[in-house]
């Protein structure tokens, strides 16, 4: 049975969100809502030599709830990239593929993109790259509140435990992560993650994440 799934664009996605985006015949990114502070559309998490790391980019005009996710402009006053590639390096750099994957994601903190939107999603198409597989999406063309026949997991995986809903498709199954000898198992990081640390098997652990 075709199975469409409607979900938000996040930066450096959880590992629930690309689980979920392989496990649906038909995928809308929703590109015409209104930009939500605190959620994974402007950050992601990693797994640093002291622990889990929130890696937050900058917003303009970030207090502001009405403006549009697709017009939301990246700040670049601060010196967020080279923060979140040092960050990055320090916590993959002795992991088995860093040496392959990061040129493929150390161009994205070298230049500057205007759009968050335009940024996450460039760095979405990246990823499925890597991971070598197809998912069949597109952006969505006006909001919708409610989307009868849909699956909406739109802000369904967040940052607060009371609205996460990641263990409904994650069973957080171990994979061997850098830091291992002093951090036990954490699960649901960014995709980041289990690419750096699985690398071609990464498709494989997340078509068997449930």
């Amino acid at each position: 049975m075709q199975k469409t799934l409607l979900i938000e664009l996040d930066y450096l996605a959880p590992i629930a969100y690309y689980s979920l985006l392989l496990k649906y015949n038909k995928v809308f990114i929703e590109a015409c809502e209104s930009f939500v502070k605190a959620t994974y559309r402007n950050r992601c998490e990693i797994l640093g030599p002291n622990g889990r790391q929130i890696l937050s980019i900058p917003v303009k005009g970030g207090r502001s709830h009405s403006q549009a996710y697709r017009q939301t402009k990246i700040d670049y006053t601060q010196d967020w990239q080279r923060n979140h590639w040092n960050s990055i390096r320090a916590a993959y750099g002795r992991s088995p593929y860093f040496e392959h994957y990061s040129p493929y994601f150390e161009k994205f903190y070298d230049t500057q993109h205007q759009s968050l939107f335009d940024f996450n999603l460039s760095l979405l198409e990246t990823t499925l790259k890597l991971l070598k597989t197809e998912v069949d999406f597109s952006l969505t063309n006006n909001f919708e509140k409610t989307v009868p026949g849909i699956e909406d997991w739109r802000s369904c995986i967040h940052p607060n435990p009371e609205k996460d809903k990641s263990s409904e498709v994650l069973s957080s199954k171990p994979y061997l992560q850098v830091f291992s000898d002093r951090h036990s198992f954490q699960s649901n990081l960014s995709i980041l993650d289990l690419l750096f640390n699985e690398g071609p098997n990464a498709e494989s652990i997340l078509l068997n994440s449930d």
